[in-house]
């Protein structure tokens, strides 16, 4: 299946990242299934662009939002109370900070690493 090496990256790399920091949990699955489907959205996404600094911005930015979007306003809810508005306020500074990151990495290393 296409795009099959580019999910089990995004999801062994969560699964492996919290066996060794936080231990497996709920988050993990949520996490890792929404990474490695991020990884096949990055698949198709770059089949047919080139893989320029724009793109890598672009497809950061939509990528960063779906997923703090699946990924921040569920859990919390879902899992432990949380009630949704208290994750919508915490997720938001959060997201900025994700997305500042984001375009950092997609401008300068995503390039770099690509060729």
């Amino acid at each position: 299946m296409a795009g099959s090496g580019s999910f089990a990256f995004g999801f062994l790399g969560i699964v492996l990242y919290d066996a060794v920091t936080s231990g497996w949990g709920e988050w993990t699955w949520i996490t890792a299934f929404t990474y490695g489907a991020l990884g096949l959205a990055s698949h198709a996404y770059f089949k047919n662009r080139d893989a320029s600094r724009m793109n890598f911005v672009g497809f950061g930015i939509v990528g960063t939002l779906a997923y703090d979007a699946l990924t921040g306003l569920t859990i919390g809810p879902l899992f432990h109370g949380q009630s949704f508005a208290l994750a919508l306020s915490g997720q938001i500074p959060f997201t900025l900070l994700h997305l500042l990151g984001t375009i950092v990495f997609a401008m300068f290393l995503s390039p770099a690493i690509y060729r």
